[in-house]
């Protein structure tokens, strides 16, 4: 089967730590997820962020896609900058299988379609609070970041 992720980056050499069913951090994933970026033309595989939001220990970000959002999964370099406000910088990758060139069906729509991701932030550190930290999401199919802080709203940039 092929995937949106490489294999060998899917799993990183083995060192992918899951803190949640789709939150990893591995720096070595997120790394290679930012060089791989916007070096593929795969419509499948593209997406884009609509829009970022945190509330509750939920950062919620809202993206357009093929897929479904099952196969998305945010890469954590495993860093926070202890700045103030406090930096957290991820990696949204696709990981679905790309039926159009595996010949399966059903994965990937062949219409754009929205969806809403959620991440539990105090998988990364407990007694987090969105309002101390500033959230960098960066988008692992094109040159696009979005940046949502404490008092600003959601600045995004790029393709």
């Amino acid at each position: 089967m092929v995937s949106c992720s490489p294999d060998s980056e899917m799993t990183s050499g083995g060192t992918r730590n899951e803190l949640d069913r789709n939150l990893y951090e591995d720096r070595q994933a997120y790394a290679s997820a930012l060089s791989r970026r916007g070096q593929s033309d795969d419509s499948v595989c593209s997406f884009e962020i609509l829009g970022v939001a945190c509330k509750d220990r939920m950062l919620n970000v809202r993206v357009r896609s093929r897929c479904a959002p099952g196969y998305f999964v945010f890469l954590w370099d495993g860093v926070i900058a202890e700045s103030y406000p406090a930096q957290i910088r991820m990696v949204l990758s696709n990981e679905s299988p790309d039926m159009q060139l595996s010949g399966h069906a059903g994965v990937c729509s062949a219409e754009l379609l929205e969806h809403e991701l959620h991440i539990d932030l105090s998988k990364i550190r407990p007694a987090i609070s969105c309002s101390d930290y500033v959230f960098h999401i960066a988008n692992g199919s094109k040159t696009q970041d979005a940046v949502l802080g404490p008092d600003e709203p959601v600045s995004i940039t790029g393709d």
